[in-house]
């Protein structure tokens, strides 16, 4: 699973991007998002505010866009005192789903301005009509990063990968349960809470599909009263971590999968590090301080949490 730099846009934040973005005149205009910064094996970054840039405030055509500067001090003063990162984004109303010559000139001259003010990575975006995101991020200021995935997480899942895409619209969804849905679920990663009774089998059913990676969260080992529920157990694994006999049973049959195991509670610093950098989240735990615990990191991450939990 290659894969370097995900946006995540929670559904609300979408939306109201899209409202300001397309008031439904077909002029470009434009807004600022404040991102919280998820740094590990991956970079994540999660939209936490819009700040829209009024209409009236700027110059829009069909095809650019130039709005005053005190805009965008304000989102660098917000960004400072929260500890976050600024994305700037506008809309391409005739569906041009690439940055044109016109975005690379302003970007050489805002994201050194957002660099330089925050100390921190900064961002360009674009969005079209329907949502579609498309983005790039400058982790020095100067030279642009394409941003790989940027996850529309809501109601429905929405997928725009980088790879793939024409300069009409992002890359289609596969058909379900075609090789096309196994390489796009390969780039995916899932983090699975609990494998026990009902988490051994969604891993197994994750790993079946075609996740390119999932992480195992468990501190528990496996007993005699277990087997009738965990899969691939034997008696010969009692005492054993959860977490490795079901990582063993995935890596027998799916090599290519990358599978990381996590021998703690989700509790722990070493859960939560590791659940935040996943894609998707499925609560498969057994008790209501688990499943609360879940349900908190799925919303602080913005990651569509399945809840399996009995």
């Amino acid at each position: 699973m290659k894969r370097d730099i995900t946006l995540v846009v929670p559904h609300d934040m979408g939306r109201r991007l899209e409202q300001h973005l397309f008031p439904g005149d077909g002029l470009e205009a434009a807004a600022l998002m404040l991102c919280t910064e998820v740094r590990g094996r991956r970079f994540k970054l999660v939209c936490r505010t819009v700040i829209p840039v009024p209409h009236a405030s700027c110059k829009r055509d069909r095809d650019g866009i130039t709005w005053p500067g005190k805009y965008l001090e304000a989102a660098i003063d917000a960004a400072e005192e929260r500890g976050e990162c600024v994305i700037a984004i506008h809309s391409h109303p005739g569906g041009y789903f690439a940055f044109s010559s016109l975005d690379d000139e302003s970007d050489a001259v805002v994201m050194s301005a957002l660099w330089h003010g925050t100390g921190r990575c900064c961002g360009s975006a674009i969005m079209i009509p329907g949502g579609a995101i498309r983005g790039r991020v400058y982790r020095d200021g100067s030279r642009s990063c394409h941003v790989d995935l940027v996850l529309a997480a809501g109601p429905d899942i929405r997928f725009f990968w980088d790879s793939g895409v024409c300069i009409q619209h992002p890359a289609a969804p596969p058909m379900a349960f075609s090789s096309g849905m196994t390489a796009w679920l390969g780039r995916l990663s899932a983090c699975v809470v609990g494998v026990s009774g009902t988490g051994a089998t969604v891993a197994e059913q994750l790993a079946r599909l075609g996740f390119g990676e999932i992480i195992l969260i468990d501190f528990d080992r496996v007993e005699t009263r277990n087997l009738n529920r965990i899969l691939n157990a034997t008696i010969a694994d009692c005492g054993r971590l959860k977490v490795d006999v079901i990582a063993e049973s995935i890596r027998r049959h799916h090599p290519e999968c990358r599978v990381i195991c996590v021998p703690h509670s989700l509790g722990s610093r070493e859960a939560i590090t590791a659940a935040a950098e996943a894609d998707m989240l499925f609560s498969c735990v057994d008790s209501a301080a688990g499943r609360h615990l879940a349900d908190r990191l799925g919303a602080a991450m913005c990651t569509p949490l399945f809840d399996v939990g009995v």
